[in-house]
């Protein structure tokens, strides 16, 4: 009995200080406070039951599925509860033991400092926004992944892990710029930092996902990127419509030499006046090297506009487009110098006398 009754003492002792330091945190005696793990717990369960998309939530299940972060400091009870309600979401139930302990400016709760909330990380809020921008601005695939039922409502899924995918795939934009502090702050965070960007997966559908064009370290990942690759290709598509127009002209003053009026013979000849074929081996070297040129980059952008990528593909069709409307008039021009010369040939043999 006597042991029974030391034991209750002691643990009524226990709670009554317990109870003192969530009521005066900064009372010098709480110092080596310490909120029980089973409260921290329970805390947790509470918080990440009503809004599980959170960041910290997201921390907390990585913590318990990866053994080998589980022993760092950022995955330790107190750190998790600081994610959420340090700077996140203090004002929810779940949170009323950690802010009454760590709230105060003057704690004296050593602990508050030692487990505090992770560096850098986003708040629910940042987070959420960032993803929705992004979403609205890039037609992503991991966007299905989010619902966003009301413009101002919090979507229904993990954030950061969706967050932190969608920047992995376009770490240049700006919406990126925490998801970027959060890394460098945080380099054991590989499951959402990892060092080296995934390859991305050729896609045999239309897309908008970074892709490889023509190069394994051609991958445009941010706007800037992506601008300057359809401004390569327009231009590439527009030289191939170039080429193709002027080419017979340019051809033809290789090849064709017009006869002079001295050659001519006096007899009335129907193929008198017409220019003659000079072959040489500069000239056919010159002939084979234009037509090499138009046909390789054609096939170039061929092959880059098999990536799927609709902006891709888009450069490519504009460039030929425009191409072609820009030296239609130069063509129809020739077409009727041809039509002129025609005429004047089959009329010439009526003509010539001697």
């Amino acid at each position: 009995m006597l042991l029974h009754a030391v034991l209750v003492l002691i643990f009524s002792a226990a709670l009554a200080s317990a109870q003192d330091c969530l009521q005066n945190p900064w009372a010098p005696e709480c110092s080596s406070y310490h909120l029980p793990d089973s409260l921290i717990d329970r805390d947790l369960a509470s918080l990440c039951t009503h809004m599980s998309f959170m960041p910290g939530c997201s921390l907390r299940t990585l913590c318990n599925s990866d053994a080998q972060l589980r022993k760092k400091t950022l995955c330790a009870p107190m750190s998790l509860l600081a994610d959420v309600c340090a700077h996140d979401m203090p004002g929810m139930r779940g949170c009323a033991d950690y802010v009454a302990v760590c709230g105060p400016r003057n704690s004296t709760v050593k602990d508050c400092a030692t487990h505090a909330a992770i560096e850098k990380l986003p708040t629910t809020k940042e987070v959420n926004e960032a993803v929705r921008r992004i979403c609205t601005s890039h037609a992503m695939d991991e966007c299905v992944k989010c619902t966003f039922r009301t413009p101002t409502a919090f979507a229904d899924c993990d954030l950061l892990s969706v967050y932190s995918e969608l920047c992995l795939s376009m770490p240049d934009m700006e919406e990126c710029n925490p998801w970027k502090s959060l890394c460098q702050a945080n380099p054991s965070l590989s499951a959402y930092c990892h060092p080296d960007l995934p390859p991305p997966v050729m896609k045999m559908y239309f897309h908008f996902q970074p892709t490889h064009v023509l190069f394994d370290a051609w991958v445009p990942r941010s706007s800037t990127h992506y601008l300057l690759t359809t401004l390569l290709l327009f231009a590439s598509a527009f030289f191939v419509e170039y080429l193709q127009a002027h080419r017979p002209e340019w051809e033809s003053s290789l090849l064709l030499k017009p006869a002079t009026s001295e050659s001519r013979p006096l007899l009335q000849n129907s193929e008198a006046g017409k220019a003659k074929t000079t072959w040489s081996v500069g000239v056919w070297g010159l002939v084979v090297g234009w037509r090499f040129v138009e046909v390789g980059i054609a096939y170039v952008l061929m092959l880059a506009a098999m990536s799927f990528n609709v902006w891709v593909v888009l450069a490519v069709v504009a460039g030929l487009a425009v191409g072609h409307a820009a030296f239609l008039p130069y063509r129809l021009e020739r077409r009727g110098e041809k039509g002129t010369v025609a005429a004047e040939e089959e009329e010439a043999p009526a003509n010539r006398c001697c």
